[in-house]
């Protein structure tokens, strides 16, 4: 096992990216489950909470999983309290050293959803301006390529709230249990990434050499070989014919980006649009 992992980068545009590529490459990650890898005791690491990112575009969400998020794990009055003690210290209006914290919500358990509970624990705010004001995140765990771009998108979101004139100063500091990466729903995010998904393109035209990829790829690759079999046997109706939900997805977000499929593509939904209004259904961001 690792002593743990870093990733550090200016943005949390870059850092997203580099973490992924890190995760990807990795010769041994800690675990390997076939379905999923993973990394134990990560820090993620920006110098400032921009985040440019489209998930429509960029990952093939709508706005109604971003919803579901925000009401499973920001409370209301929770966040409220945080952005107001963060501007306040922010401001220098704080004794020396004061930090700020917030809980999220521990979402309900069960043996299908959370079962070892949730994956956003908690934030920290410190730090007036000009003094490396920085926000913290601590998680048990985050999927790369697929959830884990959406909670960067809450660390990014709620910094904005905090200070939408100086946000993108504000320090990003991560701390992640458990970093994973499933192996077949983060390829949607892969057919997004030119590199990615060029790579993706080559290693299916050339099978032989996937052995002497690292761990991450090599079970990537065996769920998108199995996605294109499929395809070249079945056609479209490869969605039709599979039973499993998530990988369905992954099939027909394929098809779409191959342009055979157009008529339910997400729209546009750059982070800069997103809030936490849904964090109850009567509050409304200012």
């Amino acid at each position: 096992m690792s002593n743990g992992h870093l990733v550090s980068a200016s943005t949390i545009t870059s850092m997203m990216v580099k973490a992924t590529r890190y995760h990807m490459n990795h010769p041994a990650p800690d675990s390997v489950l076939g379905i999923e890898t993973h990394l134990f005791d990560t820090l993620l690491q920006a110098k400032s909470c921009r985040y440019d990112f489209d998930l429509g575009l960029d990952m093939y969400l709508n706005v109604g999983r971003w919803s579901r998020l925000i009401k499973e794990y920001v409370d209301k009055n929770a966040v409220e309290r945080f952005i107001f003690q963060a501007q306040y210290i922010l401001q220098g209006n704080a004794r020396k050293g004061a930090v700020t914290e917030m809980r999220f919500k521990d979402p309900i358990r069960s043996e299908k959803k959370h079962k070892w509970g949730g994956c956003l624990m908690g934030a920290v705010f410190r730090g007036e301006r000009g003094h490396e004001p920085t926000l913290i995140f601590y998680s048990r765990t985050t999927y790369l390529g697929y959830m884990g771009q959406l909670d960067a998108a809450v660390a990014s979101v709620l910094a904005r709230m905090i200070s939408p004139k100086f946000y993108k100063e504000f320090r990003f500091k991560w701390y992640i249990a458990n970093m994973q990466f499933h192996c077949f729903k983060s390829l949607p995010y892969m057919y997004t990434r030119s590199v990615l998904d060029k790579k993706l393109i080559y290693y299916n035209d050339n099978r032989n050499e996937i052995s002497k990829l690292p761990p991450t790829w090599r079970d990537v690759l065996k769920w998108y070989i199995r996605m294109i079999d499929h395809y070249e046997l079945h056609g479209e109706q490869m969605v039709e014919i599979e039973k499993y939900g998530p990988y369905k997805r992954v099939k027909r977000r394929w098809l779409e980006h191959q342009g055979v499929w157009t008529d339910k593509i997400p729209p546009s939904l750059p982070i800069s649009k997103l809030g936490f209004s849904k964090a109850v259904n009567t509050w409304e961001d200012n």
